[in-house]
């Protein structure tokens, strides 16, 4: 069987003891399943709990967090997480390489930058 996960008051990944418990604490928990979006005019980061292996296959520890850009030059880019901590972890990161892109870019490719700067 396919283990399932949820996440305690401090955010530490458990082990579901059946799909029953884990689809029910999904379904009360499914707000705080967020850990961190930020948007950019270009694309936006998401930071999510799955509740499952992001992968579809078991690791140790298990890979139950994501992180994913939506659009811009690194669309459907991903990267998971073990740990809230680490996801908090990645998903900075990612914003961070986002930013640096951003900032390397030629800003003719992206109008809707120069739109939406305060200086412009």
């Amino acid at each position: 069987m396919k283990p399932y996960y949820t996440l305690d008051a401090d955010n530490a990944v458990q082990v579901a003891p059946n799909f029953d418990t884990w689809i029910s604490w999904v379904r009360e928990n499914h707000d705080h399943m967020e850990v961190a979006i930020t948007a950019y005019p270009h694309c936006h980061i998401r930071t999510v709990f799955l509740g499952v292996e992001s992968a579809g296959v078991e690791t140790r520890p298990p890979s139950v967090f994501e992180t994913v850009i939506i659009g811009g030059p690194r669309d459907a880019q991903t990267i998971t997480a073990a740990s809230w901590e680490q996801a908090r972890q990645n998903h900075t990161q990612v914003c961070e390489a986002v930013a640096r892109d951003a900032l390397d870019m030629d800003l003719a490719e992206f109008p809707a930058l120069l739109r939406s700067s305060p200086w412009s």
